[in-house]
């Protein structure tokens, strides 16, 4: 900065970059499933489960359950996630949240 540019204040500079709210939304799913992978390996490794043990209980390749564990989830459907969580002794419950009430979708 030279003497004659003025220096630019926080508040200034982030309006200048403004928010895209599908990047926010991307980084917080992406920021999800990385919870929810590091989650699931926790639970795997509490069993004293190896991926490939866990992948012949569910049915699916090893593969498969590194990619979950990965933060892979967009392509995979809740079944697999059951499978997952069954493996481990464990179910899926899926929760409609709507603020001021809950609805259970399945479980």
């Amino acid at each position: 900065m030279t003497m004659s540019e003025k220096p630019v204040s926080w508040g200034s500079a982030r309006a200048k970059l403004g928010r895209d709210p599908e990047r926010v939304a991307a980084a917080r799913h992406a920021a999800e499933a990385e919870v929810l992978a590091y989650q699931l390996v926790t639970l795997r490794k509490e069993a004293d489960l190896t991926q490939t043990e866990l992948s012949k209980t569910m049915g699916v390749s090893q593969r498969r359950v590194s990619a979950i564990e990965h933060g892979q989830l967009e392509s995979f459907e809740l079944d697999t996630i059951r499978k997952y969580v069954a493996a481990l002794g464990g179910q899926v419950r899926v929760v409609a949240d709507f603020g001021d009430r809950s609805v259970t979708l399945a479980s």
